[in-house]
């Protein structure tokens, strides 16, 4: 075996590459795993938020008939007041949480809205649907110039 000069020094270019490979692999672990996180809070958030958001309602509308409950134009003031109750429960949860919801609007796309409607068989519900939206700072994004991703999560309770 014939070992040539050229050959010396081959491996610190195989190395560097190889490191390379291994930290970009790393961060996008951190960042991959930080997201997740925050998108795993996010949705407890929101799930938290309908629920509490459904059981207010629930409790407002216990002990009434369903005639006294109506969806249609002109809807009874007691579906307006359990829509109300269901809002006000749902931003308190998130609050809980450290999320401000805005009430009845979802355009920012964090924020709860209450939806009162009527199924195939004529029965009325009400749907509470909350959005969480968060956008977490990465860690090694940066270098890419990626300082945030953005995560947004949904969940309607009925």
């Amino acid at each position: 075996m014939i070992n040539s000069k050229t050959e010396k020094g081959q491996i610190i270019v195989i190395l560097a590459l190889g490191m390379v490979a291994i930290l970009a692999i790393t961060a996008l672990a951190v960042d991959g795993s930080l997201l997740y996180n925050q998108r795993r809070n996010d949705q407890n958030t929101a799930d938290s938020a309908a629920l509490a958001g459904a059981g207010a309602a629930a409790k407002k509308l216990r002990g009434y008939r369903p005639s006294d409950f109506s969806c249609g134009p002109g809807s009874t003031s007691l579906a307006r007041q359990a829509s109300d109750l269901a809002v006000a429960e749902a931003v308190l949860s998130a609050l809980d949480d450290g999320v401000n919801l805005d009430q009845y609007d979802l355009t920012n796309k964090n924020g709860v809205t209450v939806r009162c409607q009527t199924d195939s068989e004529g029965m009325q519900f009400l749907d509470i649907h909350v959005m969480v939206t968060s956008e977490p700072e990465t860690t090694f994004g940066r270098v890419i110039s990626v300082d945030t991703l953005r995560t947004t999560t949904e969940a309607i309770a009925r």
